[in-house]
C-alpha cells in the first residue's frame, strides 16, 4: 500500500512538471512527407514573469493549469497542407532535463522522455498548458496519441524530487529544459525547440542602511536630510521593488510596523503603499522633490517591497523595518562631547606627551574620532577601561608601545 501511494505521487508530479513547461507537443505518420517538411513548432508566448511554480496552481491528477505559462504552435507555411485523416502524419520526440543541485543533481539529468503522434491536421495547432493534459486525445481538429512516455527512475532520486515538492508545494529551485524535435512519417527531424528555463524563487530580503533596531539609534544616526537607502536581496529574474518611509514617534506609535503603516513621508501621495523602484537596484537616495522634507532630530521608519509573479497570483515579500535618525545641531554637540569624553580616556591612556604627538597638531591622529575601543581583542566601553587607566596613573601598569593601525 506505502509503495502504490509513492508511485502516484511520482507520476502525478511529473504531470506537474511536464504540464509547467511543454515547449509544445507534436505527431507522426507516413504519408505527403514533402507536406509534412514545411510544419515547424513556433513559439507563440512564454510567461517568463512567472517566478514561483506552485502546485497549487494544477489538478494533480490531470496536470492541468488555468494559469496561461506558454502557447505554441505546430503549422505549415503552405495551406494546401493541411489534410484529414493520416494523410498527414507528425510526431514530437521530447525529453525533460532538470538541474537541481539543492538535491544534489549539478548538471542537466535526463528526468523523463517521451513521442506523441498527431494526425488530421486541418490547421494550425496551438498547444498551451491551459488545455493540455496526457489524457487528451485531440486538440481541435487534430488527434493526439502517446506513443510512449518514459521516467528515468536510475537517473533520478524520484523520492527525494517528489519529497522537496511536496514539502514546499512548489517546483525546487534550478533550471529545466525541455527539449522537443518534430518529426515526419519517416523519422526525419523537421524542426526543433529547446526551452530552458531558470525557477529561482527569492528567499532572503535583508536592510542594510541607514539605520537598525530602535535601541541601537544612537549608533546608527546619520547626518543627511537625503539618506542613501541600501539593501540586500538574493537573485529575482522579474521582481519588482518598493520602497516606504515614515516617521517613527514612540509616544504615538507602539511598534516600528505601526509606524510604517501611518502616513508615509514617502511615498507622499497616500494611496500608494510603496514608490515603486527601478528595476534592478539595491540603492536608492531620498529625493528632494515628490517627498516630505526629513527633519532632524526625528526618527523614520523605512521598509522594502519585493513583488513577484506565481502560478498562485502575485507574491510580496517585506524587509524587516530598520529605524534611523537624523541627528540635530544638540545631538550633535552631545555626540562631540562624548568623543570629547573619550579623549579625555585615552589622553590618560597614553599619557599627555604621546598624546599629542598623535591628536595634536600635525599629529598622525589630528581631526580623528573614536568611535569603538577593544580591550584584549574584546570591544569595550569608557567604563571598562577607566580601571586600566587607573592602574597606570597608580603605577601598577605600563605601556610598553603604541602601534597604529589603519584598516
Amino acid at each position: 500500500m506505502i509503495k502504490n501511494m509513492s508511485f502516484n505521487i511520482q507520476k502525478n508530479l511529473l504531470k506537474v512538471i511536464l504540464t509547467i513547461t511543454i515547449s509544445s507537443l507534436s505527431l507522426s505518420d507516413e504519408n505527403n512527407i514533402e507536406c509534412e517538411q514545411t510544419f515547424s513548432i513556433d513559439e507563440v508566448f512564454f510567461n517568463e514573469d512567472i517566478v514561483g511554480y506552485y502546485i497549487a496552481a494544477f489538478d494533480l491528477s490531470t496536470g492541468v493549469s488555468n494559469v496561461l505559462m506558454f502557447d505554441y504552435a505546430i503549422q505549415s507555411n503552405e495551406q494546401e497542407c493541411y489534410l484529414p485523416g493520416e494523410l498527414i502524419s507528425l510526431t514530437i520526440d521530447f525529453s525533460i532535463k532538470i538541474q537541481i543541485p539543492d538535491i544534489g543533481i549539478n548538471s542537466y539529468t535526463q528526468l523523463s522522455s517521451g513521442k506523441f503522434k498527431i494526425t488530421n491536421v486541418l490547421g494550425p495547432l496551438h498547444f498551451r498548458n491551459t488545455d493540455l493534459n496526457l489524457s487528451n486525445s485531440s486538440i481541435g481538429s487534430a488527434n493526439i496519441e502517446v506513443l510512449n512516455f518514459s521516467i528515468d527512475e536510475n537517473n533520478i532520486n524520484l523520492e527525494e524530487l517528489s519529497s522537496s515538492v511536496l514539502q514546499t508545494g512548489k517546483i525546487p529551485n534550478g533550471s529545466y529544459m525541455f527539449d522537443f524535435k518534430l518529426l515526419d512519417s519517416q523519422n526525419n527531424i523537421i524542426d526543433t525547440e529547446i526551452r530552458t528555463i531558470d525557477v529561482y524563487e527569492p528567499s532572503f530580503l535583508e536592510l542594510i542602511s541607514p539605520g537598525g533596531e530602535v535601541a541601537d539609534t544612537l549608533e546608527t544616526s546619520i547626518f543627511s536630510s537625503y539618506p542613501v537607502f541600501s539593501w540586500n536581496a538574493d537573485f529575482c529574474s522579474s521582481c519588482t521593488y518598493g520602497i516606504r518611509i515614515a516617521e517613527y514617534n514612540p509616544s504615538e506609535h507602539p511598534n516600528l510596523a505601526d509606524a510604517i503603516n501611518d502616513i508615509s513621508s514617502f511615498p507622499l501621495n497616500q494611496s500608494d503603499d510603496f514608490f515603486n523602484l527601478p528595476a534592478n537596484i539595491n540603492v536608492f537616495q531620498y529625493p528632494v522633490s515628490n517627498a516630505a522634507d526629513l527633519e532632524m532630530g526625528k526618527l523614520y521608519a523605512w521598509q522594502v517591497r519585493r513583488t513577484y509573479e506565481t502560478t498562485v497570483g502575485s507574491s510580496d515579500d517585506f524587509s524587516p523595518i530598520y529605524v534611523f535618525k537624523i541627528l540635530s545641531p544638540e545631538d550633535i554637540a552631545i555626540e562631540d562631547n562624548k568623543d570629547v569624553d573619550i579623549l579625555e580616556l585615552i589622553k590618560e591612556l597614553l599619557g599627555e606627551s604621546k598624546y599629542n604627538q598623535l591628536f595634536g597638531p600635525g599629529g598622525q591622529l589630528e581631526g580623528y574620532f573614536v568611535y569603538s575601543m577593544s580591550l584584549n581583542g574584546t570591544e569595550v566601553t569608557e567604563e571598562g577601561l577607566r580601571p586600566l587607566a587607573k592602574d597606570l596613573g597608580d603605577g601598577k601598569r605600563v605601556i610598553i608601545e603604541t602601534i597604529i593601525i589603519d584598516e
